[in-house]
């Protein structure tokens, strides 16, 4: 009997571990078809406090990097997660915002004038991150 409810306590002590799921709400695909520094991407919907929001960027000169991405909401940073550049003169990367504030916007603010793409998604019950597998290759 006491082993069973030492079980029972040591499984009620575990942390509660909940599924992520994608939020379509917000979902947005932002095109700067002529040379920018940055513009406003006005996203779909506004974002869930406390979510993940992840953002895909993709511009078309490997002399200009990213400076920045911001969201509109003060303190809203989103931080590198993976970048590369191929020799045909284009970039991409993806950037994070964990726990984020709720957003509107996003602005991507690079070094120079370029055109670019940028793809917001959202996703909610990401409690942690962190790099599980890594790769090289040439593209």
């Amino acid at each position: 009997m006491k082993g069973a409810v030492l079980a029972f306590t040591l499984l009620c002590s575990l942390p509660a571990w909940g599924a992520i799921n994608f939020v379509s709400a917000s979902g947005t695909i932002c095109s700067q078809t002529s040379a920018s520094a940055g513009t406003a991407c006005t996203l779909a919907g506004t974002t869930t406090p406390g979510n993940l929001v992840v953002a895909g960027l993709t511009w078309n000169s490997t002399s200009d990097s990213i400076n920045y991405v911001l969201g509109s909401a003060p303190g809203s940073y989103f931080f590198p997660y993976a970048q590369v550049c191929n020799a045909g003169g284009s970039c991409s990367a993806i950037l994070i915002c964990h726990d984020c504030a709720a957003l509107t916007t996003v602005t991507p603010t690079f070094t120079g004038q370029t055109s670019y793409n940028l793809s917001i998604a959202e996703y909610s019950g990401v409690a942690t991150l962190g790099v599980t597998q890594t790769a090289t290759g040439n593209s």
